[in-house]
């Protein structure tokens, strides 16, 4: 955080925002605004590569008409390589009235409401994540607009994934688009993940040339791999839950397999070929509290 809080100073531009871990990078006209950002969860370190990168070299090249925000969202949980300090940042992002006493009072709560604003004010919003066990890199889509799809097609990943609308709410990716505007997520691989740095910058990159921010003259293709979230699992008790094995994101699961069990219930896999694990919660977030969903169950699907 201090080197990027450095890097700020260097950089000949002005930050309009009074607020820790965001970086501006100014052109001399006014044009549109992009982010990108990292550190949502502070376990998921190694993207803030992308932000040194970009910081770095437009230290040496200019931007035309844009405005670009490097914005490190969560740097206290980063600190204390923790994904949340009270609350999942990335659940926080809507109206106080949808809201419990507990995430309204919770640090994260505070550092959404100074983030909205900002985010609200951008025209393109790149959120760079990584997951926390081995699988595969993917960009997530939750709009129909065919732009939102274009550009989560041309980032470096094996698939395009959808249908997260009913069952993951709130991200910073639902509230940009609330304003009608364009957001995109990537998942970056595992958190150790050694070509991980690589990726994020690859990604950022190509996504900033896709929107005609900068042209880096990377080569751009279309992944045409769909994969569809059909189903969440909440969990009951999570005091006891544990997982019967041990899952990779995306692994196959087996028609009526017992996923996980707790005290109140055993979660079993629905009666259905071809459906895969999706995003299976650490048992140390769950004994937090701060996530509440166990894993998701999806399919790919025909393009």
């Amino acid at each position: 955080i201090k080197n990027l809080k450095i890097l700020l100073h260097l950089n000949k531009t002005m930050n309009n925002y009074d607020l820790d871990g965001i970086l501006v990078i100014k052109s001399e006209k006014v044009g549109p605004r992009v982010g990108v950002m990292a550190v949502t969860h502070g376990d998921e370190p190694a993207w803030i590569a992308a932000h040194k990168y970009l910081a770095s070299y437009f230290e040496e090249n200019k931007l035309a008409s844009w405005e670009l925000l490097l914005i490190l969202w969560n740097p206290s949980a980063y600190q204390k390589k923790t994904i949340c300090i009270e609350e999942n940042l990335n659940r926080l992002f809507t109206e106080d009235s949808f809201l419990s006493d507990h995430q309204k009072n919770s640090f994260e709560y505070t550092r959404s409401r100074q983030l909205m604003p900002i985010i609200g004010q951008l025209d393109y919003l790149l959120d760079i994540h990584s997951t926390n066990n081995p699988g595969p890199v993917f960009s997530i889509v939750k709009s129909n607009h065919q732009k939102c799809w274009d550009l989560a097609s041309i980032l470096p990943v094996e698939f395009v994934s959808s249908g997260w609308n009913p069952y993951i709410s709130w991200t910073t990716c639902d509230w940009i688009e609330k304003s009608g505007w364009v957001g995109i997520t990537i998942e970056c691989g595992d958190h150790n993940n050694p070509l991980g740095a690589k990726i994020a910058i690859q990604s950022t990159k190509k996504f900033l040339q896709a929107i005609g921010c900068y042209n880096f003259r990377e080569e751009i293709s279309m992944c045409k791999k769909h994969f569809k979230v059909l189903s969440r699992e909440a969990i009951c008790d999570a005091s006891t839950f544990q997982y019967s094995r041990t899952y990779i994101n995306f692994e196959k699961i087996k028609p009526m397999e017992e996923i996980a069990f707790d005290s109140k219930k055993r979660y079993i896999a629905p009666d259905q070929d071809n459906l895969a694990i999706v995003f299976p919660t650490k048992i140390e977030s769950i004994r937090s509290g701060a996530i509440k969903e166990a894993y998701l169950l999806g399919e790919f699907v025909s393009a």
